[in-house]
Parts: C-alpha cells; sequence; structure tokens
C-alpha cells in the first residue's frame, strides 16, 4: 500500500468514470496542473512558508485510530506534526485524522485512504475542489472536505477537543490509550513567537519581550496560547494515559510504539524546521523570564520544567 521510502514518493489521485471509485498511486514526477502542486504554491513559495494565526499554536489536533484503538493530541509546536508524520502510514482506513493532511503532502508522504473516501464522498467532493482551486494547492481542498465532514460528526474542525472526541468516542473513549507530547514552556514561546512571525522580515516584528508583555495583557489570547497544556484535561482531571516530552521526544515515541504494539519502529522526519534562533534562554531578559513563568505555572508545575 506504502512506498517503502515514505520520503521520495508522492502521492496523486485518479478518478474511474462509472463507478466513482478512485485510485491511489505514488510516483516522482512533477504535478501538471500549478493548483494541484504538492509542497509549493504556484509561485515556488513552499508550503512551510504559508502565513498562519499565531491562534493556531493554542489550539489541538487530533488523530482517533480505530484499528489500533489510540487518540493522539496533538498540541502546537510539541512535535506533534513530525509523529503525524510517522503515524499516518499505520492508520486503517476507518481513522480519522483532522489537520495534518497538508504537512503529509508537503513531504511527500501518503495521506491514509481514509481521508480520501471522506473527501471524495458525494456531499463533499465539490468542496475538495473548490477549496483546492481556491488555495492553489490540492492539500487546502483536502483539508476543507475533511474539516467539513467531522465537524458534522461533532468534531469542530481540525482542533478538537478532549470532550468532543469522548462524546464522538462514546464508550469507546476509556479504551482507548490517548496521548499528547509537551514542550518546557520557556522553550515553547521561543519557538511559537518565531512560528507566529515566520513570515514577517526581523525589522517588521515586535521583539521579543514585547511579544511576552502583549500576551500576558490579553487575557484572552494568553488563554488560547495556554491550551497547549490545558488541552490535556477534561473536567479538572488529566486525559492522557501518556504525556511524552518534546526534549526526548524519539525515545518517548517509541514507548508509545510499544504501548500501541507496532512492531516496527516508526520513521520520525523532521516535519518544520527552524534555524538561526539559537538556544532560547538567549532570548530571556529577567522580565520574560517571570513572565513565562507566570502564564504557565500549572504546566511547570505539573511537568517539573526549569528555566
Amino acid at each position: 500500500m506504502y512506498p517503502p521510502d515514505c520520503r521520495n514518493y508522492k502521492c496523486s489521485l485518479s478518478l474511474e468514470a462509472g463507478d466513482g471509485g478512485f485510485t491511489l498511486s505514488w510516483h516522482r514526477p512533477e504535478p501538471v496542473f500549478p493548483w494541484v502542486s504538492i509542497g509549493r504554491r504556484a509561485s515556488g513559495v513552499p508550503l512551510s512558508s504559508r502565513r498562519v494565526s499565531g491562534r493556531a499554536l493554542g489550539q489541538v489536533r487530533v488523530i482517533i485510530s480505530h484499528r489500533h484503538r489510540f487518540v493522539f493530541f496533538h498540541l502546537g509546536k510539541t512535535g506533534g506534526s513530525s509523529v503525524t508524520l510517522a503515524l499516518l502510514p499505520q492508520l486503517g482506513s476507518r481513522d480519522v485524522v483532522i489537520g495534518g493532511l497538508e504537512d503529509a503532502l508537503t513531504h511527500g508522504i501518503p495521506v491514509h485512504p481514509g481521508s480520501w473516501s471522506v473527501a471524495l464522498s458525494p456531499p463533499l467532493w465539490p468542496r475538495l475542489v473548490r477549496g483546492g482551486v481556491r488555495q492553489r494547492r490540492l492539500a487546502g481542498g483536502l483539508n476543507s472536505a475533511v474539516k467539513a465532514y467531522y465537524r458534522r460528526r461533532g468534531l469542530s474542525g481540525p482542533h478538537a477537543t478532549p470532550a468532543e472526541v469522548r462524546d464522538y468516542l462514546d464508550a469507546d473513549w476509556s479504551g482507548y490509550f490517548k496521548f499528547a507530547f509537551v514542550r518546557n514552556p520557556w522553550d515553547w514561546a521561543v519557538s511559537a513567537y518565531f512560528w507566529t512571525y515566520r513570515n514577517r522580515p526581523p525589522e517588521r516584528r515586535p521583539d521579543f519581550a514585547t511579544y511576552l508583555a502583549r500576551l500576558e495583557a490579553d487575557t484572552a489570547e494568553a488563554a488560547r496560547m495556554r491550551r497547549w497544556y490545558f488541552g490535556l484535561t477534561l473536567d479538572g482531571r488529566p486525559v492522557c494515559d501518556m504525556v511524552g516530552r518534546f526534549e526526548n521526544l524519539a525515545e518517548d515515541l517509541d514507548a508509545v510504539r510499544r504501548r500501541i504494539g507496532f512492531a516496527e519502529p516508526l520513521c520520525l522526519p523532521h516535519a518544520k524546521r527552524s534555524s538561526g534562533r539559537g538556544h532560547y534562554r538567549d532570548h530571556y531578559s529577567t522580565q520574560g523570564r517571570a513572565a513565562v513563568a507566570r502564564l504557565f505555572a500549572d504546566a511547570i508545575a505539573d511537568y517539573g520544567y526549569r528555566f
């Protein structure tokens, strides 16, 4: 089903006339039409450079695997995109992937067939086409159709809450292995800053101290950003059976693999590379360090993080 080297293949889709079926294949050639260009806009700008609101950093993506009975809560800027890419080839056709499909297409990793089945269902395939044309990339249309499908089933777009997942699974909720990854809050804040302003030249960005001051002053925005931690609770109780750490991503993902029961090690790509920002401690003043300590006091206490 999947090619042996997920990094060197791209996914293509062909429709079959008459019975409405479709065929997936993987190949190396460049696409013909600019709006289905996988991995780049028509202008040649990498998709990883697309502009995304900083609010997305405080939201939770999710994978629900009925095949392997697990739920992965992807919390922003914790290595979750890489974990998603590692898990995708293991998923069954009935499994749920909300968010991360664009990363898969960008990196040439096949999207599991269930997402294509959803996007090509009669009520939603026009959304796939419209979204692809409007956003000039196939991944945009695919994400739009998949989000619409699961929104109708109680999962709010790409950032479903633990409560929504519990209601979606109903009686199966307690029997699914649930996991997520967290990150040192001081490191996370630096990563969030550079991700939020990655499309602005340095002279047009606020400095990091100003960014933290604005975040702390805007209580609504701070609450959204803190969801990287609070997304792990439900009715005041922890949701996950295991919480790995970004600092030990490969080792903790391997522990997840063993817990789920995968026989072979997972291929863990580096989904979103960053460079040129140095060590996170280099960006902090005494005031900035204290601001993050106040913003993420609960996470720091719960996970024992230090500056």
